[in-house]
């Protein structure tokens, strides 16, 4: 039995962790005491590192898990979402266009802009690195795959036309696979085969090669990876608010 609460209030999440108002970052695996501004949001963590961006300034930084700043990088618009791999910084600005930057020599490797976006849904997706691709998520129901090699693009991929709420709000791979949704629809791309479902999500995590989605009318569903309906329960009337899978499906009502 556990009975408790955290010291100071959650001040701003997404789906990489939560930023406490005391400057406490609460990820994936561990608590950090970063002792951020409250112009301060987080990004993302990856290995030893923390992005992090300041919506003053534009401005994105890159942080130790003692909330040192390493570097700092200023762009035109706020850093809404970002990833990591060696030198390249891949994000997503506000205005709905991609950056790639060089980290270690400072200069813009690439950027693309995309069609505006007025209202999106708060859980963005972070850019994702699949072997010598990036994979970026745009607030306008895309996903574009760039080539890190000639810094081309490869793929443009369109989940719908919705003109509000329509951004990718989860991105995943399984090998060269992709597992992709915004808030009403889900698609995997599949040996170069795409299969997709019209649902209302709530949240998304795949795991052990299954997707499981909560859905806005109290579902739990678990679908294969060609999106075969494996398993589902309804809780009626439930308002149903992320997961998590380890020995079994944990959710929150």
């Amino acid at each position: 039995e556990f009975d408790g609460k955290l010291e100071s209030p959650i001040s701003k999440s997404n789906k990489n962790g939560a930023l406490l108002s005391d400057g406490t970052l609460i990820a994936k695996d561990g608590i950090y005491d970063i002792n951020l501004k409250e112009n301060y949001s987080f990004l993302n963590i990856i290995g030893d590192l923390i992005l992090v961006g300041d919506y003053e300034t534009n401005t994105l930084s890159i942080l130790n898990k003692d909330g040192k700043e390493l570097k700092s990088f200023t762009f035109e618009y706020m850093p809404i979402s970002a990833s990591l791999r060696d030198n390249v910084l891949a994000v997503v600005l506000s205005d709905n266009s991609f950056v790639l930057w060089d980290i270690d020599v400072n200069e813009k490797l690439f950027s693309s802009n995309n069609a505006t976006s007025y209202a999106i849904n708060s859980k963005v997706a972070s850019p994702l690195f699949i072997d010598d691709a990036v994979v970026f998520p745009a607030f306008d129901g895309k996903v574009v795959v760039i080539n890190l090699n000639n810094f081309q693009i490869l793929h443009t991929i369109a989940l719908g036309n919705e003109e509000y709420f329509n951004n990718i709000i989860y991105l995943a791979s399984s090998g060269k696979n992709l597992i992709i949704a915004t808030s009403n629809k889900l698609m995997t791309f599949i040996d170069g085969n795409d299969f997709s479902k019209d649902l209302n999500i709530i949240d998304i995590l795949y795991v052990n090669n299954k997707i499981y989605i909560l859905s806005l009318e109290g579902e739990v569903i678990e679908f294969d990876l060609l999106l075969n309906e494996l398993n589902k329960v309804k809780f009626q009337y439930a308002n149903l608010s992320s997961i998590i899978i380890s020995d079994s499906i944990y959710t929150l009502e």
